[in-house]
C-alpha cells in the first residue's frame, strides 16, 4: 500500500466511543472519553495527516493542544506520530479496519515511561 493510500483511508470524522485501555491509571487523561470528535485531514506537505479535535468534551486541554500538534506519517499501512505534553511522550500507532462508512481507527499508544495503552474510534456517523 503506498503512503498515499495510507493517508486517504485515514482522512475523516471519527468520535470517541469511550472504549480504552491503560496499563497505568495515571495515564487515563490521555484517552478520550465518549462523544470527543476527532478530524484527521490531510497534512500541508500532503505526505502527513493532522487532527483537529472538533468537539472536545471531557478532553483536557494539554492534551487537545498534543493531539493537534502531531503529524502524522504513513509506515506498513498504519500512521505513526510523536505525541507528548510535559515530561510525558508517546509514539502513537493507528491502525484502520472497516471501508468507507464504516471505519474504525484504533489507536495504540507507547508511553515513554514503558506503559501501554489503547483505544478505539469509530468513524462519525453521517447526519
Amino acid at each position: 500500500m503506498s503512503d498515499d493510500t495510507t493517508i486517504e483511508k485515514f482522512l475523516g470524522d471519527y468520535v470517541s466511543g469511550g472504549e480504552w485501555f491503560s496499563s497505568l491509571s495515571s495515564h487515563n487523561g490521555w484517552f478520550p472519553p465518549a462523544g470527543v470528535e476527532l478530524k484527521f485531514i490531510l497534512g500541508d506537505d500532503d505526505k502527513s495527516a493532522k487532527v483537529i479535535v472538533t468537539v472536545q468534551g471531557d478532553l483536557s486541554d494539554a492534551v487537545k493542544e498534543a493531539i493537534e500538534r502531531a503529524t502524522y506519517v504513513p509506515k506498513d499501512g498504519k500512521l505513526t506520530a510523536q505525541v507528548g505534553h510535559g515530561s510525558v511522550g508517546i509514539l502513537e500507532t493507528l491502525r484502520m479496519e472497516g471501508e468507507q462508512q464504516s471505519k474504525t481507527m484504533h489507536h495504540m499508544l507507547q508511553f515513554s515511561d514503558g506503559e501501554v495503552g489503547y483505544w478505539i474510534c469509530p468513524s462519525k456517523p453521517k447526519s
